[in-house]
């Protein structure tokens, strides 16, 4: 699809070019003061007299009320002198300074800036004549030079290559300059958004994201609302490119909201293909069909080809996407041949791309390849990496169609050496995954590209190489801010700032959840999400700063990937890794040990997400009846997954490194691994790096802090003030440590006796048990963490799929007196907390859990602790039951401390345990827990 920037160029552009005959116009004289209203349209043109003494200048002002103008001063001998124009939109305000070396009657003129303008209003006030100063002769030459500099900016930018573009840059950075000079905001407004959309053409996204919100602040600052509408789309594409498309679509509403009041049709036009794409991005099929639609009405009406040719292209993606190649094609046909005819180069590309894509798709591979070729060479000469890379990614995939395999290597090679480049420029970690997560694509045929040849030639290089890229592809992003945890970015005169920020989008994050939680309107989560949004950019944008500036960030290297015999040598002789794969044809595991690296090739990702699920929402079903559905589907994926590796597996312990919905497994209950220690890892990358930021520890205690039993209600008995009758805690006939939005949080009792169990397995060590109102928010942020080797949660946990900064962990919401008090631990303040921990153990439900981004893996909990500092996390897989938990907290810990078990092993005699417990058998009560990181 095309996602459309909003371009500003075009409002100076015509006020140089527009030809009047001044001299037929009505000339209407000014008095100090006394503003003058008049209406005006395109092709037309106003005079105004003025009487300046010599050595004086004359202050005009004019308010532009639906129409957007320039202006023109011409001295008594007739000569034009000045003519000057500030692209503040239909609606803002302009001025021209008059400056008189000799007295007498000077004239000033009023045109629009676009010849075909609709019809508006202005009103214009001489405001003062006053002695000429230095300043306005400065202010003057910056204002003749301004124009003429954004002029050849636009020859530059409309050559259309890559050095034009940077040559483009250039001169609009020479532009900021000169509006400082002219003391003209929005000329400086236009700059910085200018740039940020060239860089974004270039692929240069984090820069493209500084500039859109440096402009962005400016333009609230000038209070425009046309241009502070276009800044916000811009922004909201820009995330459009990241995959952050639901915070792209509350942009988009504000910008809608802006451009609606501003009257600005075209711009209207813009923001509803924008969000077209950002609904198609989300599955929103219909809906992105209508917001198309409502774009191509809007681009007609004001007759705007070039954003018809957006509409078009656009709603060809929308067929194609549903599946109706017909009509996609025919859409797709109209789009090229507008383009062409408009040379439009960089739509061209687009549609071009879409094209091949398309064919592809069909099986027309001879017709799909001069489609995009073409595409190649225009994105080539644009400088858009974006589409060069992706038509490398579909010529790759027809030479791999038609058996080419080593050419179809050759150009995904190139397609990726693009994608890492655009990847290692982009500072924000969270931007950087949101990017990855969109071409997960380019790994996934570059790994079987890679099997494939090395099966068939028996070329064990090929396979190590497979495994290597499929490390590249798996949780990047967590590997680098591991190594980021290794230098202090929080040191330097923006920390304070930085923390300030933070604690207070903290806050609103914290308002927003009760919120959600009761009754509120619209109108009051549109506020606060939007009081977020604005939060979440100064953090993101002090973040990047920090890191930027950091003298030791740039020495790391970040996204380095172990190489395979790198890999091999964080494995032990009683360690098997297995990597899984997920591919839309084949999928694939890949077996390392010590000694070797070996593949096989599995089932499509349909036909085993069609299982896996299946089998997920049985097993972690509370209900027997839905249990016993479970062992059908195990036995099946047992032989899908460990079938083809049990021969290499034996009873070693397994390492496994999941893909998509196996995330989600219990692997411990499969039957071909029941015997094996089973560990858990988002990639080897991370083991590494695990074992990089582990310190040295000089105490053999087994010293720990357990946080337990919090008080949830008001209706307590443990509070002093009386209970309110009215609220009482919900009756459950199992209690599940879970929080559901709006529902009370019922008491968790076994999580009391689950702290004592563990706290008389440490009678002779130093332990630290925090329970009732201790059990705070306060006491897990201030205490000292890294003082123990175990931390252990036993709470209710939220999981939030969509926005994993609102998953966390419950602590107690009152004090003993009933005074409600923050107890929710959000993701962002457990990256805050400093943990030096062998394990973490998360007692509460779906802890292992997260928003599965592809690329990247899970992104919870259990990340954020590890990036806290903790060797290990224990975190559940479902919604886990309190009496359960408890009794298998008791067994896991016994087996770790009193018989010295490692956690690993610990994990496995718990569950080994459990399972001898009649009333606990069935899977649901023990296998929903896993082991995260170094099992060492």
């Amino acid at each position: 699809m095309s996602i459309v920037r909003t371009s500003l160029i075009a409002l100076w552009l015509l006020a140089s070019t527009s030809v009047v005959s001044y001299s037929q116009a009505t000339v209407t004289p000014l008095s100090l003061g006394l503003p003058v209203e008049a209406q005006i349209k395109g092709g037309e043109t106003r005079s105004y007299a003025v009487d300046i003494p010599a050595w004086h200048t004359a202050r005009v002002e004019v308010e532009q009320k639906g129409v957007d103008i320039a202006l023109a001063a011409y001295k008594p001998t007739g000569e034009r002198f000045i003519e000057t124009e500030s692209p503040s939109g239909v609606i803002g305000n302009d001025l021209i300074l008059v400056t008189a070396d000799t007295a007498g009657v000077y004239k000033i003129y009023v045109m629009p800036s676009d010849p075909r303008a609709a019809a508006g209003t202005f009103s214009i006030k001489l405001t003062e004549i006053r002695p000429t100063n230095e300043t306005d002769h400065q202010i003057n030459a910056a204002a003749k030079r301004i124009t003429k500099v954004a002029d050849e900016a636009t020859v530059f930018r409309q050559n259309g290559t890559r050095e034009g573009r940077r040559a483009a840059i250039a001169k609009f950075v020479e532009v900021i300059e000169l509006s400082r000079q002219k003391q003209d905001k929005v000329w400086e407004v236009v700059a910085l958004i200018t740039i940020g959309l060239l860089y974004e053409q270039l692929g240069e996204v984090q820069k493209a994201l500084d500039f859109y919100t440096r402009g962005l602040d400016l333009t609230r600052a000038v209070g425009n609302k046309q241009y502070e509408g276009s800044s916000i789309n811009n922004l909201a594409v820009a995330y459009l490119g990241l995959a952050e498309y639901e915070t792209a679509v509350s942009y988009l509403s504000e910008a809608m909201e802006l451009q609606t009041a501003a009257g600005n049709r075209r711009g209207q036009g813009v923001v509803y293909n924008n969000l077209g794409t950002a609904h198609l991005m989300l599955g929103n099929i219909s809906r992105s069909e209508e917001y198309y639609k409502q774009a191509l009405d809007v681009r007609r009406e004001v007759k705007d080809e070039r954003g018809e040719g957006f509409a078009l292209n656009n709603l060809g993606q929308v067929y194609l996407e549903s599946g109706d190649f017909t009509k996609a094609k025919e859409f797709f046909e109209l789009a090229v041949a507008l383009r062409k005819r408009i040379a439009d180069k960089q739509g061209e590309a687009v549609t071009e791309r879409n094209l091949g894509k398309l064919l592809v798709k069909i099986g027309d591979y001879q017709t799909a390849v001069s489609h995009l070729i073409r595409a190649n060479e225009l994105s080539g000469q644009l400088g858009d990496r974006r589409v060069q890379a992706d038509t490398l990614f579909w010529l790759a995939t027809v030479d791999a169609k038609t058996n080419n395999i080593d050419k179809a290597i050759e150009r995904i090679e190139l397609g990726l050496g693009i994608i890492e480049q655009i990847r290692g420029e982009i500072v924000n970690p969270q931007l950087r995954t949101g990017y990855f997560s969109t071409v997960p694509q380019f790994y996934e045929l570059y790994a079987s590209l890679l099997v494939q040849r090395g099966l068939a030639s028996k070329n064990q290089a090929d396979i190590d190489l497979s495994f290597q890229v499929s490390e590249r592809a798996r949780a990047r992003t967590l590997v680098e801010i591991l190594q980021e945890a290794r230098i202090d970015l929080e040191k330097g005169p923006d920390a304070k700032a930085l923390d300030e920020l933070q604690e207070t989008l903290n806050g609103k994050y914290r308002d927003k959840t009760t919120l959600l939680a009761g009754k509120h309107t619209p109108e009051q989560l549109a506020k606060l999400t939007g009081e977020i949004n604005k939060l979440t950019q100064d953090v993101e944008a002090l973040q990047v700063k920090i890191r930027r500036e950091n003298p030791r960030y740039a020495d790391i290297t970040l996204g380095s990937v172990r190489s395979t015999s790198e890999i091999r040598e964080l494995l032990d002789d009683s360690t098997v890794l297995l990597e899984y794969k997920l591919g839309d044809e084949s999928s694939f595991v890949w077996t390392v040990t010590r000694d070797k690296v070996t593949v096989n090739v599995l089932p499509s990702r349909d036909k085993i997400e069609q299982v896996a699920r299946a089998y997920y929402a049985a097993v972690s079903s509370p209900n027997k009846a839905v249990q016993s559905t479970a062992a059908q589907y195990q036995t099946t994926l047992d032989n899908m997954l460990l079938g083809p590796v049990s021969a290499s597996i034996g009873k070693d312990r397994l390492a496994i490194i999941a893909d998509g919905v196996l995330q989600f497994l219990p692997f411990s209950a499969m039957p071909r691994a029941a015997s094996n220690e089973i560990v858990s890892l988002p990639s080897a990358g991370v083991l590494a790096e695990l074992r990089e930021n582990a310190k040295p520890r000089t105490a053999v205690d087994s010293n720990a802090i357990v946080f337990a039993d919090p008080v949830f209600e008001s209706a307590d008995s443990r509070l002093r003030t009386k209970p309110n009758t009215s609220d009482k805690p919900v009756a459950l006939t199992r209690v599940l440590r879970d929080v559901v939005p709006g529902q009370t949080l019922p008491r968790l009792l076994s999580s009391r006796q689950e702290a004592r169990d563990i706290q008389a397995l440490l009678t002779n060590t130093r332990s630290t048990v925090k329970l009732d109102f201790d059990a705070s928010l306060d006491a897990a942020i201030n205490s000292d963490l890294t003082k123990y080797r175990y931390v252990h949660f036993a709470t209710h946990g939220l999981l939030n799929t969509k926005d994993p900064q609102l998953s966390g962990l419950v602590f107690s919401l009152f004090d003993i007196n009933g005074k409600p008090k923050a107890g929710f631990m959000r993701l962002d303040d457990i990256y805050d907390l400093k943990l030096d921990a062998d394990l973490v153990v998360l007692s509460a439900c779906q802890t292992a859990l997260g928003k599965d981004v592809r690329g990247e893996g899970l992104i919870g909990l259990t990340r954020g602790f590890m990036y806290a500092g903790s060797r290990q996390v224990l975190a559940s897989l479902w919604k886990v039951d309190d009496a359960a938990t408890a009794e298998f907290m008791k067994r896991f810990y016994r087996a770790m401390i009193k018989d010295k078990l490692p956690s690993v092993a610990a994990l496995k005699r718990a569950q080994t345990e459990m399972k001898a417990i009649p009333r606990f058998n069935a899977p649901f009560y023990w296998a929903g827990f896993t082991l995260q990181g170094d099992w060492k």
